[in-house]
């Protein structure tokens, strides 16, 4: 049986042995160690031979025969109907503006919008 588990402070993968009446028959075995980012979501191929899981915003797969993870190469491209992006040129109607601490940025409202 596989199962996240955070006991080392991050969930990662982990896996058990179990019998026919769903006893456990070996220890956890901890299957990777992610220290920074958690493994949100996994899912076990039909024969058992693979785990796909997220972890960042990266998939990977694992084979379950010797635990190699492979990270695998995903592109999406943007459906720009939905999020239109604007750029627009403002000469005048800025109303107010701030300076971060070290004076590298600015930030300023207008037409109500930072």
């Amino acid at each position: 049986m596989y199962f996240l588990s955070s006991t080392t402070g991050t969930y990662n993968l982990y896996k058990i042995e179990i019998d026919d009446n769903g006893k456990s028959t070996s220890k956890p075995q901890q299957l990777m160690s992610f220290k920074d980012e958690a493994i949100r979501h996994f899912s076990i191929s039909a024969d058992g031979s693979a785990i796909v899981f997220e972890q960042e915003m990266d998939l990977y797969i694992m084979k379950t025969a010797n635990a190699a993870i492979n990270k695998l190469p995903v592109q999406m491209s943007a459906d720009d109907r939905l999020d239109p992006m604007e750029q627009k040129t403002f000469t005048t109607g800025a109303t107010d503006y701030a300076l971060s601490p070290n004076g590298k940025l600015m930030a300023y409202t207008l037409r109500g919008e930072v």
